[in-house]
């Protein structure tokens, strides 16, 4: 409707109009952002929209743990139990088979793929791996694991 008035009243349109206009574009922007926000809220928080069946078979899917395709399994030998270590600047601490690096001093870090290579040559086989956001894809860390120095 602003649009039309917008068409129509082009030519003629005062200054005072213009700002009334943009006004209301801009409250309405606002109470758009705001539905967007709460409907988000409804769908990803409370499950708005998915039936109660649909619901139940999901809460039973994942109370049963979960499977592996195979050769996709935990391999249980990937690092030791638990462990602190410092490979080239970055102190890993392990937890079972998640570890976690933090940067040492200032040093820059190299390749993702170098880091790999480091990581698995001192603590064994990675199963996965990912550094500054990026995570290396599976042919990444099959060359990791066979060319850690």
């Amino acid at each position: 409707m602003i649009a039309a008035w917008l068409v129509l009243r082009d030519a003629t349109m005062l200054r005072k109009e213009r700002w009334v206009l943009a006004m209301i574009g801009v409250v309405g922007l606002g109470f758009l952002t705001a539905t967007g926000m709460e409907g988000g809220e409804l769908v990803f928080d409370h499950a708005a929209g998915m039936s109660t069946e649909a619901m139940q078979a999901e809460i039973q899917n994942r109370a049963g743990g979960h499977e592996h395709a195979a050769g996709e399994e935990h391999d249980e030998d990937a690092m030791p139990a638990t462990t602190d270590t410092e490979i080239d600047g970055v102190n890993w601490r392990c937890t079972g088979d998640k570890c976690v690096g933090t940067p040492v001093g200032r040093k820059a870090p190299g390749s993702r793929m170098d880091e790999c290579r480091k990581v698995a040559a001192a603590l064994g086989r990675v199963a996965s791996f990912a550094s500054r956001g990026k995570e290396l894809t599976k042919r990444d860390l099959d060359t990791c694991n066979r060319s850690a120095r």
